[in-house]
Formats: structure tokens, sequence, C-alpha cells
């Protein structure tokens, strides 16, 4: 399926490129990303409290003769009742988690966008269709009109003619009202900095 690009805008947008931005712009999903490196920081310090522990320490000491004097100790837990490897898979899980998390995330932001995307679409066939109907109300119009000052119209049917014209001004002005509210609802999906430049 194609996508028409959107054309009330100063550049011409695809849904991929609404989508695209609306995903790389998303403080959700920019809130997720640092949750989920933050998880995978400490999936992999899990694996290193496995490792031993090792201290230095070294010393002067000045007598009657110069003295330096260096100590290493090394310590290893033998058995801790396995809470260094659950803990390891405690991250692990919270790290796959927090990544199916994302991945929801950013499903969700798609979807999202994709609705107000042909919910602006929508709305400006909406507008086409309220143009043509207004522009043949005034044509209908103008002819009752002409029709009436040449007495072959009653007044009543340039009042009944006026008042088609009024309402059909009404539904355009309705449609352009949605699609400023579509349009806005999709400019603050993708955290789009500026309305006015869409």
């Amino acid at each position: 399926m194609i996508n028409p690009p959107l054309s009330f805008c100063q550049t011409k947008w695809t849904l991929a490129e609404c989508i695209k931005y609306g995903q790389e712009k998303s403080l959700d999903i920019e809130s997720g990303n640092i949750e989920s490196q933050k998880n995978r920081n400490e999936y992999r310090a899990s694996y290193l409290e496995l490792l031993p522990a090792i201290q230095s320490s070294g010393g002067w000491a000045h007598q009657t003769t110069d003295r330096y004097s260096h100590n290493i100790v090394v310590s290893h837990t033998i058995f801790n009742g396995l809470k260094k490897l659950n803990k390891i898979g405690y991250y692990r899980s919270n790290t796959s988690y927090c990544t199916s998390t994302l991945m929801e995330l950013m499903d969700e932001v798609k979807i999202s966008i994709t609705k107000a995307y042909y919910d602006v679409l929508m709305a400006q066939e909406m507008v086409n269709i309220a143009k043509e109907g207004y522009k043949s109300i005034e044509e209908q119009y103008l002819l009752t009109t002409i029709l009436f000052e040449n007495g072959k119209n009653t007044y009543s049917s340039l009042l009944e003619m006026e008042s088609q014209k009024s309402s059909e001004k009404a539904a355009l002005i309705n449609a352009s009202n949605t699609l400023s509210s579509s349009i806005i609802a999709l400019v603050q999906l993708m955290n789009y900095p500026e309305y006015e430049n869409f």
C-alpha cells in the first residue's frame, strides 16, 4: 500500500518518515532506552561479582633503614547460597523484560502515529469534499439569485439556497477545524517542536 505524503505542510511527510521521526523523538522510548541500557550494565556488572576480590596496599617506613612493604590480599567467596548466580539470572530476565517493553513502546508509537496520519489524510479529503460542496452550492446560489432577480424564482427558494450555502460553509469550517485538530494530534505524537513549521 502506498501512503500519500501529507501535502499541507512545508515539506511533505510520508507515513514512514512520520513514524521514524516519532520513534526517534519519543520521550517514552528515550526513557525506555535509558532503562534498558541501565539494566544491561547491571547485568554485565553482576558477572564481574563472580571474580575474586583483590586488594593491594603498600607502605614506606623510614627508621634507621629505609624499608618498603607491600601486601596483596586475594579473597574469593566459596559459597554464598547462589546469591551471585541468582543476581545474574535476575538481571538477565530484567534486561529481557526491558527489551520487550521497549519494543512494545515502539509498536505503540508506530500504531498511534499511523492512526493520526490517516486521520489527517481523511480530514484533508473531508476539507476537499466540503470545498467542492460549497463551490457547487455557491454556483447554485448565483443561479437562484439571477432567476429571482428576473422573476423566475420565488423569494423562499432564494432563502432556502442561502440556508444551504450557510450549511455548506459551516461544514467547510468544521472540516478545516477537524483537519487542524488532526494535524496538532499528529505533531504532538511525533513530538515535533513547532506546529507552524510542520
